[in-house]
């Protein structure tokens, strides 16, 4: 009974969390809307990638050395209440800039956290831990699509009211569910030598290489996704669809990926990373719009695959009572490190040369990371 009601805690906290995401980032349209600059959107938007960055590492090495998922999730899901409120209320460039910046920090982060703690209460069971990131893919989905709907009929008011609620409703969840079984059953706090102990373990600080230039590489055609709708003789309308497509196979995948047990995840790994190449060629050589959405179900059903096999890889390389850590880390350089790199150096390219070249370049940085895993899978077979 009791093992029953902490997966529904689980399953209900992801989607529940998947929403909150959803106002976060139509605050930049209601930001425009509102009369505040292009450019201070631009530059805010990168550096929340830089402070989600921070905070992958803040309440990941944190929540180790305190023994406590539940207490940091917790924490931010109250600071981010009170700062979606403050961001609404924002009337100066200042308060504007520094509540959207640590919404950054506090909201973002929070899925290696859920990550983490669900896995430690499945016992790593990835059957469980996939059907619940199933469970909150499709949330985010609907979340997506409702909240456009709900802005167009109730006004961007919206916002803060499902922002806040959904955010107390995640911790009143969090409450409900007890702490990660193995922060119970330690008193020894994190130290420094605990954390290098985690960087130099075998293959670790490799597979961050891996993860980062494929990152690198999803980062432009995610955040870019007009600009190659448009290309292929889109408009803006397509873009709802093209991201409810995206979630969509993003939640079947995430079941499909929990059910894969596989003997060898990093060949299975490197599999997938031509599966995000072929996505990335597909937008590259995009004639029509359906090209666009093919290549959106490839990287998203592979990226679903991959954060899958990535957790697996991790709980086998590094010490559970780091896996908090060490799954923070690898998010910080899969997804904000590489977001925030990707997008700056692809702001750069395009300024060079066009999105094509741009998308090509995505395709190269992707094959050279399927060499990288494939040489990382040999060295680990080796160790065996």
């Amino acid at each position: 009974m009791k093992n029953n009601r902490i997966r529904t805690g689980i399953f209900l906290l992801y989607p529940v969390y998947e929403i909150i995401q959803a106002p976060f980032i139509y605050i930049t349209s209601w930001a425009l809307d509102s009369g505040f600059r292009e450019d201070l959107l631009s530059i805010l938007i990168g550096v929340s990638f830089a402070a989600a960055f921070a905070g992958q590492f803040l309440w990941g090495i944190l929540s180790d050395r305190i023994r406590s998922t539940r207490k940091i999730f917790l924490l931010c899901m109250l600071l981010s209440a009170v700062d979606f409120a403050v961001v609404w209320s924002a009337r100066s460039d200042a308060v504007f800039a520094v509540s959207y910046t640590l919404l950054g920090l506090f909201v973002s982060p929070m899925l290696s956290i859920i990550d983490a703690w669900a896995l430690d209460l499945f016992d790593y069971e990835g059957t469980a831990y996939g059907n619940a990131r199933s469970v909150g893919a499709a949330g985010f989905a609907a979340a997506m699509l409702g909240m456009g709907y709900a802005i167009r009929f109730c006004g961007y008011i919206m916002i803060p009211i499902i922002a806040v609620l959904f955010s107390l409703i995640a911790f009143v969840i969090g409450l409900l569910l007890p702490d990660k079984k193995g922060g119970r059953s330690s008193s020894q706090g994190m130290s420094a030598a605990d954390f290098a102990a985690i960087m130099q373990a075998r293959g670790f600080l490799f597979l961050m290489v891996i993860i980062f230039l494929l990152g690198l590489t999803i980062a432009p055609p995610n955040n870019l996704k007009i600009m190659l709708i448009q290309q292929a003789g889109g408009d803006v309308s397509i873009m709802g669809v093209d991201n409810f497509l995206g979630y969509a196979v993003q939640a079947a995948m995430f079941a499909v990926a929990g059910h894969l047990h596989p003997r060898r995840p990093y060949l299975m790994f490197a599999l997938f990373i031509l599966m995000t190449a072929a996505g990335l060629a597909s937008a590259a050589f995009a004639a029509d719009i359906w090209m666009i959405f093919l290549s959106t179900l490839l990287i998203y059903a592979a990226w679903s695959v991959q954060i899958t096999l990535l957790r697996q890889i991790i709980a086998a390389m590094v010490p559970e009572r780091f896996h908090t850590t060490a799954i923070s880390i690898s998010d910080a350089a899969f997804t904000q490190l590489s977001g925030f790199i990707g997008l700056a150096g692809g702001g750069v390219v395009l300024g060079l040369f066009n999105l094509k070249t741009l998308m090509l370049l995505c395709v190269a940085v992707s094959l050279l990371s399927f060499v990288l895993m494939l040489v990382l899978a040999a060295r680990q077979k080796q160790a065996e």
